[in-house]
């Protein structure tokens, strides 16, 4: 085995010395070396292992572990790997985020984070994130972008997106798309969730119902109050529907008769404005009591928060006590429900308003009969629609007729239209209803004649003309099979009603012998 001296060696700064065995020698050897290569080096009688360095112990050189190496742990990285801030929150290939004092961060790249947030003012929370920091009072964007945040806190697990903004903005609200809460239910957004048999079912949206009592003036001019009866405060600058629902029925008067339903829909744009889209009247069984709903915005069309107010119009003297029942969605804004109505003589005025929209209709249980029907209408001149309204005559006729018209194209000289099809209704609907059918064609393009018949639910048109490829138009009229009633009926008076009912049994029952 060849051997060194070291007392003897001496060499040249960039001299390379190579070695088969071993070097060894007195601590007094001098020399230096630019370069030493060797299978084995023993120092002090010892050989290094794995991540121990050569070092000057005072006394003499021996092998010691590396400063800062760490077991199990091997690094080839040619750039700081790990940051670690006075803060002691951990960037990960990134210096970290100046994170809020509550919150303890592990920052994984430029925008993933895995963190942990105490607010001393509720229960902590953990999260594993992206493009998100917390600052003191917020939570942050890191980069331009959209953000995402998977929550755990108080046992519950929340799924949250924001919207896209620049770097360093406040993320201004969270949309929740997914919750497990602690019973182990799945909620998706607001509409369904998911129980422990794994099979999803439809949930109802968060639904907050109120009920008021709101008595006022009464006197021969109450249908001339108007009242306010709900307040929408905190719309958001996002796209979004907010509608409230409202029934109002008898709250102890004697002067009621059915009830009346309220819709208001307010539609706000994001980054655009919010408006009153709709306030509907429904009128059931004949009910008075409210004329006119209107929807009126406080402020203007581009100003965040959004404030609304919900006004109704009584239709009725002698009427003073009013049972409110609110349905309100939640989730976007405030409604606060009235409970100290004040009247007024005078129409609400505010920013920009609708009322009785046209979508305002009277539903009544059975038969609607009169000495004559019509509409009336705002007219639709510009002109006159202030001055005038339209009325327009109901069709009468001794049947209960359904009417299905269009015009079709022609092809080859024939053309075949699928009544449900064309009417949006359901295959087999129009069988079901009509009978009686007839069909009327007119040919608008030439002057071949043409004929018409209905099969079932398919009326087939027929030129003379082979080829004729003409516009057609048609019309098909049934008889409604689901209402049968009498042309004429016999005039009964001075009788009581089940006197007068019992002879038109009589007659009835007469008539089919």
């Amino acid at each position: 085995m060849s051997r060194l001296d070291i007392n003897t060696l001496a060499a040249r700064s960039g001299n390379v010395i190579h070695l088969s065995s071993h070097i060894s020698g007195s601590s007094s050897s001098t020399g230096s070396f630019g370069r030493v290569e060797t299978g084995n080096l023993t120092v002090g009688g010892s050989q290094g292992s794995d991540g121990q360095v050569l070092t000057s112990t005072g006394a003499g050189v021996a092998w010691e572990a590396a400063a800062g190496g760490v077991d199990g742990i091997t690094s080839t990285a040619n750039a700081t790997a790990i940051t670690i801030n006075s803060a002691e929150n951990v960037g990960i290939g990134v210096t970290p985020e100046t994170w809020s004092d509550i919150a303890s961060a592990v920052q994984i790249g430029p925008i993933g984070g895995l963190w942990y947030e105490d607010t001393m003012f509720g229960s902590p929370s953990f999260h594993l994130s992206e493009n998100v920091y917390s600052t003191q009072d917020e939570q942050t964007y890191i980069n331009d972008g959209k953000a995402t945040d998977y929550e755990q806190k108080d046992g519950v697990h929340t799924f949250k997106v924001a919207g896209s903004a620049f770097a360093d903005n406040a993320i201004a609200g969270w949309t929740i798309g997914m919750t497990i809460d602690n019973s182990g239910d799945t909620h998706l957004g607001n509409n369904l969730y998911q129980t422990g048999n794994g099979k999803f079912h439809k949930r109802g949206p968060q639904h907050y119902v109120y009920n008021t009592q709101l008595t006022t003036n009464e006197s021969a001019y109450s249908n001339m109050y108007w009242c306010k009866i709900g307040d929408v405060t905190g719309i958001a600058n996002t796209d979004a529907d907010t509608c409230i629902h409202v029934i109002v029925r008898d709250g102890g008067d004697d002067q009621w008769s059915g009830y009346c339903e309220l819709f208001y829909k307010i539609v706000t744009e994001e980054n655009g404005t919010h408006y009153p889209s709709q306030a509907c009247l429904i009128k059931h069984f004949g009910s008075q009591a409210i004329q006119t709903c209107r929807l009126a915005r406080v402020n203007g069309s581009t100003t965040y928060p959004g404030t609304y107010e919900l006004w109704v119009e009584f239709g009725q003297s002698y009427i003073d006590h009013f049972s409110y029942e609110f349905h309100y969605a939640g989730g976007h804004g405030t409604f606060t429900p009235v409970t100290s109505p004040q009247t007024t003589f005078s129409t609400p005025q505010c920013d920009d308003e609708i009322e009785n929209t046209s979508f305002t209709t009277t539903f009544v249980n059975g038969t609607v009969a009169g000495s004559s029907k019509s509409f009336v209408i705002d007219h639709p001149l510009e002109s006159k629609k202030d001055d005038y309204n339209l009325v327009h005559a109901s069709v009468e006729s001794p049947n209960n007729d359904l009417i299905y018209r269009g015009v079709v194209k022609l092809s080859s000289g024939s053309a075949i239209v699928n009544i449900d099809t064309h009417s949006g209704m359901t295959d087999g609907t129009f069988e079901e209803l009509c009978q009686d059918v007839q069909c009327f064609t007119n040919n608008e393009s030439t002057f071949d004649a043409v004929k018409g018949s209905v099969s079932g639910n398919e009326l087939t048109i027929v030129s003379e003309n082979s080829s004729s490829v003409a516009d057609v138009s048609w019309m098909v009229v049934g008889d409604r099979k689901d209402v049968d009633y009498d042309v004429e009926e016999l005039k009964v008076e001075g009788l009581d009603a089940d006197t007068k009912a019992s002879i038109l049994a009589a007659i009835e029952e007469a008539s089919n012998e």
